[in-house]
Protein backbone atom coordinates (compact mmCIF):
# COMPACT_ATOMS: atom_id res chain seq x y z
CA UNK A 1 0.00 0.00 0.00
CA UNK A 2 1.03 3.64 -0.39
CA UNK A 3 0.12 6.31 2.13
CA UNK A 4 -0.53 9.78 0.73
CA UNK A 5 0.36 12.58 3.15
CA UNK A 6 -2.33 14.87 4.48
CA UNK A 7 -2.47 18.60 3.93
CA UNK A 8 -1.81 19.22 7.62
CA UNK A 9 1.63 17.64 7.67
CA UNK A 10 4.07 15.93 5.36
CA UNK A 11 5.23 13.81 8.28
CA UNK A 12 3.48 10.71 9.57
CA UNK A 13 0.03 11.60 10.86
CA UNK A 14 -2.15 9.83 13.41
CA UNK A 15 -5.25 8.05 12.23
CA UNK A 16 -8.55 9.78 12.80
CA UNK A 17 -11.02 8.36 15.30
CA UNK A 18 -14.49 7.44 13.97
CA UNK A 19 -16.04 10.49 15.57
CA UNK A 20 -13.43 13.11 14.70
CA UNK A 21 -14.08 15.56 11.88
CA UNK A 22 -10.89 17.59 11.50
CA UNK A 23 -9.56 18.03 7.97
CA UNK A 24 -6.21 16.57 7.06
CA UNK A 25 -5.65 14.44 10.15
CA UNK A 26 -5.45 11.09 8.35
CA UNK A 27 -3.35 9.85 5.45
CA UNK A 28 -5.19 8.27 2.52
CA UNK A 29 -4.33 4.60 2.07
CA UNK A 30 -4.10 3.25 -1.47
CA UNK A 31 -4.41 -0.57 -1.46
CA UNK A 32 -2.14 -2.60 -3.70
CA UNK A 33 -3.43 -3.02 -7.24
CA UNK A 34 -4.46 -6.46 -8.41
CA UNK A 35 -2.12 -8.81 -10.23
CA UNK A 36 -2.93 -11.90 -12.26
CA UNK A 37 -3.40 -14.79 -9.88
CA UNK A 38 -4.69 -12.67 -6.99
CA UNK A 39 -7.71 -13.87 -5.03
CA UNK A 40 -10.91 -11.80 -5.14
CA UNK A 41 -13.62 -12.41 -2.54
CA UNK A 42 -17.24 -12.11 -3.68
CA UNK A 43 -19.58 -11.19 -0.83
CA UNK A 44 -23.22 -10.17 -0.34
CA UNK A 45 -23.42 -7.72 2.59
CA UNK A 46 -26.40 -5.83 1.12
CA UNK A 47 -29.50 -7.08 -0.69
CA UNK A 48 -30.05 -10.60 -2.06
CA UNK A 49 -28.73 -11.61 -5.48
CA UNK A 50 -31.61 -11.23 -7.94
CA UNK A 51 -30.18 -13.07 -10.96
CA UNK A 52 -27.88 -16.00 -10.22
CA UNK A 53 -27.02 -16.52 -13.87
CA UNK A 54 -25.83 -12.92 -14.18
CA UNK A 55 -23.73 -13.36 -11.06
CA UNK A 56 -22.11 -16.45 -12.57
CA UNK A 57 -21.45 -14.52 -15.78
CA UNK A 58 -19.87 -11.66 -13.83
CA UNK A 59 -17.63 -14.05 -11.93
CA UNK A 60 -16.58 -15.52 -15.28
CA UNK A 61 -15.56 -12.05 -16.48
CA UNK A 62 -13.43 -11.51 -13.38
CA UNK A 63 -11.80 -14.92 -13.86
CA UNK A 64 -11.07 -14.04 -17.48
CA UNK A 65 -8.84 -11.26 -16.12
CA UNK A 66 -6.61 -13.90 -14.55
CA UNK A 67 -8.05 -13.57 -11.03
CA UNK A 68 -9.05 -16.30 -8.60
CA UNK A 69 -12.64 -15.72 -7.45
CA UNK A 70 -13.75 -17.07 -4.08
CA UNK A 71 -17.35 -16.83 -2.88
CA UNK A 72 -17.33 -16.10 0.85
CA UNK A 73 -20.25 -16.90 3.12
CA UNK A 74 -23.88 -17.12 2.11
CA UNK A 75 -23.51 -15.22 -1.16
CA UNK A 76 -26.90 -16.35 -2.50
CA UNK A 77 -28.85 -16.18 0.77
CA UNK A 78 -32.01 -14.13 1.23
CA UNK A 79 -33.57 -13.06 4.51
CA UNK A 80 -36.33 -10.67 3.59
CA UNK A 81 -34.75 -7.71 1.83
CA UNK A 82 -31.16 -8.51 2.87
CA UNK A 83 -28.80 -11.32 1.86
CA UNK A 84 -28.88 -13.33 5.08
CA UNK A 85 -28.90 -12.32 8.72
CA UNK A 86 -26.73 -9.50 10.02
CA UNK A 87 -24.52 -12.09 11.69
CA UNK A 88 -24.08 -14.05 8.44
CA UNK A 89 -23.30 -10.98 6.35
CA UNK A 90 -20.89 -9.58 8.94
CA UNK A 91 -19.09 -12.91 9.26
CA UNK A 92 -18.65 -13.19 5.49
CA UNK A 93 -17.37 -9.63 5.09
CA UNK A 94 -14.94 -9.98 7.98
CA UNK A 95 -13.76 -13.38 6.75
CA UNK A 96 -12.91 -11.82 3.40
CA UNK A 97 -11.12 -8.95 5.13
CA UNK A 98 -9.17 -11.34 7.36
CA UNK A 99 -7.96 -13.69 4.60
CA UNK A 100 -4.40 -12.59 3.72
CA UNK A 101 -4.72 -14.13 0.25
CA UNK A 102 -7.70 -11.93 -0.66
CA UNK A 103 -6.64 -8.67 -2.33
CA UNK A 104 -10.09 -7.36 -3.28
CA UNK A 105 -13.57 -7.65 -1.77
CA UNK A 106 -16.22 -7.32 -4.47
CA UNK A 107 -19.92 -6.92 -3.61
CA UNK A 108 -22.55 -8.82 -5.62
CA UNK A 109 -25.30 -6.17 -5.59
CA UNK A 110 -26.62 -3.18 -3.67
CA UNK A 111 -30.10 -2.65 -2.31
CA UNK A 112 -29.83 -2.23 1.45
CA UNK A 113 -28.01 -3.74 4.39
CA UNK A 114 -24.54 -2.33 4.95
CA UNK A 115 -25.57 0.42 7.37
CA UNK A 116 -26.87 -2.34 9.69
CA UNK A 117 -23.40 -3.86 10.13
CA UNK A 118 -20.89 -0.99 9.83
CA UNK A 119 -20.19 -1.10 13.57
CA UNK A 120 -19.27 -4.80 13.28
CA UNK A 121 -16.72 -4.51 10.48
CA UNK A 122 -13.19 -5.56 11.45
CA UNK A 123 -11.66 -2.15 10.80
CA UNK A 124 -8.43 -2.95 12.63
CA UNK A 125 -7.62 -5.85 10.31
CA UNK A 126 -8.57 -3.85 7.23
CA UNK A 127 -6.32 -0.99 8.35
CA UNK A 128 -3.41 -3.34 9.04
CA UNK A 129 -3.70 -5.09 5.66
CA UNK A 130 -5.71 -2.88 3.26
CA UNK A 131 -7.37 -4.48 0.28
CA UNK A 132 -9.61 -3.13 -2.47
CA UNK A 133 -13.34 -2.67 -1.80
CA UNK A 134 -15.47 -2.70 -4.98
CA UNK A 135 -19.08 -1.65 -5.49
CA UNK A 136 -21.37 1.39 -5.33
CA UNK A 137 -24.92 2.37 -4.29
CA UNK A 138 -25.43 0.79 -0.83
CA UNK A 139 -21.65 0.18 -0.70
CA UNK A 140 -21.42 3.96 -0.28
CA UNK A 141 -21.83 3.23 3.44
CA UNK A 142 -18.75 1.00 3.45
CA UNK A 143 -16.69 3.48 1.40
CA UNK A 144 -17.61 6.46 3.58
CA UNK A 145 -16.98 4.57 6.82
CA UNK A 146 -13.65 3.21 5.55
CA UNK A 147 -12.58 6.71 4.48
CA UNK A 148 -13.59 8.28 7.77
CA UNK A 149 -12.18 5.56 10.03
CA UNK A 150 -8.96 4.48 8.27
CA UNK A 151 -8.56 6.68 5.18
CA UNK A 152 -9.03 3.72 2.81
CA UNK A 153 -9.43 4.40 -0.91
CA UNK A 154 -11.92 2.11 -2.71
CA UNK A 155 -13.16 1.44 -6.23
CA UNK A 156 -16.59 2.92 -6.95
CA UNK A 157 -17.79 0.73 -9.82
CA UNK A 158 -20.23 -1.92 -10.99
CA UNK A 159 -21.24 -4.91 -8.89
CA UNK A 160 -19.90 -8.27 -9.94
CA UNK A 161 -23.52 -9.45 -10.22
CA UNK A 162 -24.12 -7.18 -13.22
CA UNK A 163 -20.60 -6.87 -14.59
CA UNK A 164 -21.18 -9.14 -17.59
CA UNK A 165 -23.90 -6.93 -19.11
CA UNK A 166 -22.00 -3.65 -18.85
CA UNK A 167 -20.57 -1.99 -21.98
CA UNK A 168 -17.09 -3.13 -22.89
CA UNK A 169 -15.63 0.34 -22.30
CA UNK A 170 -17.09 0.45 -18.78
CA UNK A 171 -15.72 -2.99 -17.91
CA UNK A 172 -12.30 -2.12 -19.31
CA UNK A 173 -12.05 1.08 -17.27
CA UNK A 174 -12.94 -0.86 -14.14
CA UNK A 175 -10.39 -3.59 -14.94
CA UNK A 176 -7.72 -0.96 -15.61
CA UNK A 177 -8.37 0.77 -12.28
CA UNK A 178 -8.20 -2.52 -10.39
CA UNK A 179 -4.88 -3.39 -12.03
CA UNK A 180 -3.30 -0.07 -11.11
CA UNK A 181 -3.77 2.06 -14.20
CA UNK A 182 -4.83 5.71 -14.26
CA UNK A 183 -7.86 6.33 -16.53
CA UNK A 184 -6.68 8.27 -19.57
CA UNK A 185 -9.96 9.97 -20.43
CA UNK A 186 -11.71 12.47 -18.14
CA UNK A 187 -15.42 12.04 -17.54
CA UNK A 188 -17.66 14.63 -19.16
CA UNK A 189 -20.72 16.18 -17.57
CA UNK A 190 -22.54 19.52 -17.53
CA UNK A 191 -21.49 22.56 -15.47
CA UNK A 192 -24.23 23.74 -13.13
CA UNK A 193 -25.18 27.28 -14.26
CA UNK A 194 -24.58 30.15 -11.88
CA UNK A 195 -21.86 28.55 -9.74
CA UNK A 196 -18.11 29.33 -9.80
CA UNK A 197 -16.42 27.96 -12.91
CA UNK A 198 -13.27 27.08 -11.02
CA UNK A 199 -10.91 24.14 -11.36
CA UNK A 200 -10.24 22.26 -8.12
CA UNK A 201 -8.14 19.24 -7.22
CA UNK A 202 -9.01 17.14 -4.17
CA UNK A 203 -10.08 13.63 -3.10
CA UNK A 204 -13.44 12.41 -4.41
CA UNK A 205 -15.71 11.06 -1.65
CA UNK A 206 -19.41 10.35 -1.28
CA UNK A 207 -21.71 8.24 -3.43
CA UNK A 208 -25.39 7.45 -3.28
CA UNK A 209 -27.42 10.38 -1.97
CA UNK A 210 -29.95 8.28 -0.04
CA UNK A 211 -27.20 6.39 1.78
CA UNK A 212 -25.30 9.59 2.59
CA UNK A 213 -28.45 11.08 4.09
CA UNK A 214 -29.02 7.89 6.11
CA UNK A 215 -25.50 8.20 7.56
CA UNK A 216 -26.06 11.80 8.68
CA UNK A 217 -25.82 12.10 12.45
CA UNK A 218 -24.00 8.76 12.83
CA UNK A 219 -20.33 8.07 13.65
CA UNK A 220 -19.86 7.12 9.98
CA UNK A 221 -21.35 10.25 8.42
CA UNK A 222 -19.58 11.47 5.30
CA UNK A 223 -16.41 13.48 5.89
CA UNK A 224 -16.13 15.66 2.78
CA UNK A 225 -14.27 18.69 4.13
CA UNK A 226 -11.47 19.51 1.71
CA UNK A 227 -12.93 17.09 -0.84
CA UNK A 228 -15.06 16.96 -3.97
CA UNK A 229 -18.38 15.47 -2.84
CA UNK A 230 -19.81 12.80 -5.16
CA UNK A 231 -23.60 12.44 -5.37
CA UNK A 232 -25.65 9.99 -7.44
CA UNK A 233 -29.24 8.79 -7.21
CA UNK A 234 -31.75 6.37 -8.69
CA UNK A 235 -35.54 6.14 -8.47
CA UNK A 236 -36.18 9.26 -6.40
CA UNK A 237 -38.61 12.01 -7.41
CA UNK A 238 -37.21 15.56 -7.37
CA UNK A 239 -38.98 16.50 -4.13
CA UNK A 240 -37.33 13.51 -2.43
CA UNK A 241 -33.95 14.58 -3.81
CA UNK A 242 -34.67 18.01 -2.33
CA UNK A 243 -35.40 16.39 1.04
CA UNK A 244 -32.17 14.35 0.95
CA UNK A 245 -30.01 17.32 -0.02
CA UNK A 246 -31.65 19.43 2.67
CA UNK A 247 -30.90 16.73 5.24
CA UNK A 248 -27.22 16.82 4.21
CA UNK A 249 -27.17 20.61 4.38
CA UNK A 250 -28.70 20.65 7.87
CA UNK A 251 -26.17 18.05 9.05
CA UNK A 252 -23.22 20.12 7.70
CA UNK A 253 -22.21 17.48 5.15
CA UNK A 254 -21.30 20.26 2.70
CA UNK A 255 -19.11 22.13 5.19
CA UNK A 256 -15.68 22.65 3.66
CA UNK A 257 -16.33 20.89 0.36
CA UNK A 258 -14.34 22.31 -2.56
CA UNK A 259 -16.61 21.00 -5.32
CA UNK A 260 -19.57 18.73 -6.09
CA UNK A 261 -19.67 16.01 -8.77
CA UNK A 262 -23.16 14.70 -9.57
CA UNK A 263 -23.83 11.50 -11.48
CA UNK A 264 -26.53 11.46 -14.14
CA UNK A 265 -29.85 10.72 -12.40
CA UNK A 266 -31.69 7.50 -13.26
CA UNK A 267 -35.50 7.40 -13.01
CA UNK A 268 -35.62 10.71 -11.13
CA UNK A 269 -38.14 12.40 -13.40
CA UNK A 270 -40.88 14.69 -12.02
CA UNK A 271 -44.28 13.06 -11.43
CA UNK A 272 -46.81 13.67 -14.21
CA UNK A 273 -49.85 14.08 -11.95
CA UNK A 274 -48.72 17.04 -9.80
CA UNK A 275 -46.57 20.18 -9.97
CA UNK A 276 -42.89 19.50 -9.51
CA UNK A 277 -39.44 20.95 -10.03
CA UNK A 278 -36.99 19.01 -12.17
CA UNK A 279 -33.93 17.19 -10.82
CA UNK A 280 -31.72 19.90 -12.35
CA UNK A 281 -33.78 22.68 -10.75
CA UNK A 282 -33.46 21.03 -7.33
CA UNK A 283 -29.68 20.84 -7.74
CA UNK A 284 -29.52 24.51 -8.67
CA UNK A 285 -31.65 25.47 -5.67
CA UNK A 286 -29.89 23.29 -3.07
CA UNK A 287 -26.28 23.50 -4.36
CA UNK A 288 -26.16 26.86 -6.11
CA UNK A 289 -25.19 28.88 -3.05
CA UNK A 290 -22.24 26.73 -1.94
CA UNK A 291 -19.76 28.91 -3.87
CA UNK A 292 -17.98 25.86 -5.30
CA UNK A 293 -17.89 24.35 -8.81
CA UNK A 294 -20.65 21.81 -9.47
CA UNK A 295 -20.63 19.43 -12.45
CA UNK A 296 -23.74 17.34 -13.13
CA UNK A 297 -24.75 14.47 -15.44
CA UNK A 298 -21.45 12.61 -15.04
CA UNK A 299 -21.43 8.90 -16.03
CA UNK A 300 -21.18 7.75 -12.41
CA UNK A 301 -23.97 5.87 -10.67
CA UNK A 302 -26.78 3.57 -11.74
CA UNK A 303 -26.62 4.03 -15.51
CA UNK A 304 -25.29 1.04 -17.53
CA UNK A 305 -22.45 3.13 -18.93
CA UNK A 306 -21.17 3.99 -15.43
CA UNK A 307 -17.43 4.66 -15.35
CA UNK A 308 -15.44 3.53 -12.32
CA UNK A 309 -13.58 6.02 -10.12
CA UNK A 310 -11.51 5.79 -6.95
CA UNK A 311 -13.46 6.77 -3.85
CA UNK A 312 -10.93 8.85 -1.93
CA UNK A 313 -8.64 9.19 -4.94
CA UNK A 314 -7.42 12.56 -6.18
CA UNK A 315 -9.46 14.15 -8.98
CA UNK A 316 -9.60 17.45 -10.84
CA UNK A 317 -13.09 18.92 -11.19
CA UNK A 318 -13.30 21.51 -13.97
CA UNK A 319 -16.33 23.67 -13.27
CA UNK A 320 -16.05 25.49 -16.60
CA UNK A 321 -15.55 22.56 -18.96
CA UNK A 322 -17.73 20.16 -16.97
CA UNK A 323 -15.05 17.49 -16.65
CA UNK A 324 -13.81 15.18 -13.92
CA UNK A 325 -10.30 13.74 -14.30
CA UNK A 326 -8.82 11.04 -12.04
CA UNK A 327 -5.16 11.18 -11.01
CA UNK A 328 -4.52 8.47 -8.44
CA UNK A 329 -4.01 4.79 -9.10
CA UNK A 330 -3.94 1.82 -6.81
CA UNK A 331 -0.46 1.09 -5.49
CA UNK A 332 1.80 -1.17 -7.55
CA UNK A 333 3.65 -2.27 -4.40
CA UNK A 334 3.98 -1.28 -0.78
CA UNK A 335 6.20 1.76 -0.34
CA UNK A 336 7.20 2.64 3.25
CA UNK A 337 6.18 6.18 4.17
CA UNK A 338 9.76 7.28 4.77
CA UNK A 339 10.66 6.34 1.18
CA UNK A 340 7.90 8.30 -0.54
CA UNK A 341 9.06 10.93 -3.03
CA UNK A 342 7.71 14.00 -1.22
CA UNK A 343 7.75 16.05 -4.42
CA UNK A 344 5.15 13.69 -5.87
CA UNK A 345 2.92 13.39 -2.84
CA UNK A 346 -0.65 14.52 -3.43
CA UNK A 347 -2.03 16.56 -0.59
CA UNK A 348 -5.52 15.99 0.66
CA UNK A 349 -7.89 18.87 -0.08
CA UNK A 350 -5.56 21.01 -2.19
CA UNK A 351 -8.49 23.07 -3.41
CA UNK A 352 -8.16 25.47 -6.34
CA UNK A 353 -5.43 24.75 -8.86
Amino acid sequence: MVRVASIASMAATPRRSPTASAVGTVAATLPRALRRGDAVAVVSPCGPVLDHDLLADGIAVVRSWGLDVVEVGHVRAATGHVAGSDAQRTAALNAAIADPAVRAVWVTRGGYGLTRILDRVDWATLAADPRILVGFSDVTALFVAAWRRIGLVGVHGHFVGRLAIQPVAARERLRALLFGEVPAEPLTGVPLPGVPARVVRAPLVGGNLTVLAALAGTPDRVDAAGCVLLLEEVGEAPYRVDRLLTQLRHSDAFAGVVGVAVGAPVRCEPPVDRPSATFAAVLADRLGDLDVPVVTDLPIGHMPEQRAVLHGGAVTLDGAAGRLACHDRLAVAHVPAERLDRSAVRRRGSGTV
